[in-house]
């Protein structure tokens, strides 16, 4: 090939490419008309990931965080936010912020059909509402790392059929469900959950309980221990260490038990795990384990003494999980797996 002609052909591909990027920075600009600034941008972006899809009036509310001076209106917003939430790319950015730690993080259940209405093979949409005109429910959040306690409004969804109402990770209440019953959502115990929730009032980052596990595993932590250790590094008051220690109490031994039950295909019916002030009572810890008996899992329970005291029957040998000779009492509340796991 001659000079000349490659020249030519290299100044046609660069003219090519030049214009494909013309046409992407147009579309681009297109997509955030008619914000004007950098400012309204990171504004715009902030406050789609402080509010996030179901809040009530979100655009009204990621509005008021625009910077002052902002010619933009509320419907502009409204405008904006559909559009970046469909077109993904720059709207998926949102999603990956850092929450700030002014005023309340703001939740929505991701389930969007009944729960409960599903068990019967029906396909329900669900709505974002409060309670009999009450406010939403305010539980409070454990961050993982160094983002301590944090107070939350949820956004609770509600069956418009048979009237469940859906937390972040179980159904409850409703026309259907039995009072104190639980339904938690297939898949909600998952580690691809940033929440998991499994009392009204607590709602806890997955990875804390995954942090626990390890440690669990690892270190021989305990859950007192791990509550000190959590209340240190958040740089929070020693005192709170005690609350924390009985949600995590509830809370693992109930998401660990939920998620057996899903890795074994057991099939998801109501239960009763939501806590309150009897913790041993109210986790019915043997209704979740009805059905957890597999070639690789043995887990049977004994006889219940006085509260928060539970009988637990759990070895390991190799890779296999079989009965234990007999059973190991633990306390329910430092419950933890080099406890009760013998190799």
């Amino acid at each position: 090939m001659k000079i000349g002609e490659r020249a030519s052909l290299l100044y046609e591909r660069a003219a090519m490419e030049l214009t494909s990027l013309v046409s992407g920075m147009t579309e681009f600009a297109a997509n955030l008309y008619p914000l004007k600034t950098e400012e309204e941008l990171v504004a715009l972006l902030s406050g789609m990931h402080h509010f996030p899809p179901g809040v009530p009036e979100r655009a009204r509310r990621v509005h008021e965080r625009l910077p002052a001076g902002s010619a933009l209106c509320s419907s502009d917003v409204g405008v904006l936010i559909d559009r970046l939430d469909t077109e993904g790319g720059l709207g998926g950015l949102y999603k990956h912020l850092t929450h700030t730690k002014e005023g309340p993080l703001h939740l929505v259940p991701s389930i969007t059909h009944c729960a409960v209405c599903a068990l019967n093979g029906e396909q329900v949409p669900l709505v974002v509402k409060s309670s009999l005109g009450n406010a939403f429910p305010r539980p409070t959040v454990y961050l993982d790392g160094r983002g301590g306690v944090r107070e939350s409004v949820l956004y609770c969804k509600w069956c418009p059929r048979c009237n469940a109402k859906h937390n972040m990770s179980y159904a409850e209440g409703g026309t259907i469900l039995q009072r104190g019953e639980q339904l938690a959502y297939p898949g909600a115990m998952q580690r691809d959950n940033r929440f998991v929730q499994l009392s009204r009032d607590t709602i806890i980052e997955t990875e804390v309980l995954v942090r626990l596990t390890s440690q669990m595993v690892h270190s021989h932590t305990g859950y007192e221990t791990f509550a000190t250790e959590y209340t240190e590094l958040a740089n929070l008051s020693p005192a709170l260490a005690d609350a924390l220690q009985k949600n995590l109490a509830h809370a693992w031994l109930a998401w660990t038990l939920l998620l057996w039950r899903e890795e074994l295909d057991v099939t998801n019916q109501p239960l009763r795990f939501a806590s309150g002030d009897d913790l041993d009572a109210t986790l019915r810890t043997r209704e979740l384990c009805d059905g957890i008996t597999h070639e690789k899992w043995v887990l049977g329970f004994y006889g219940v003494g006085e509260p928060c005291v539970s009988e637990l029957l759990l070895s390991k040998k190799k890779k296999r999980m079989t009965a234990a000779s007999s059973p190991i009492s633990v306390s329910y509340t430092h419950l933890t797996l080099p406890t009760i796991c013998s190799v």
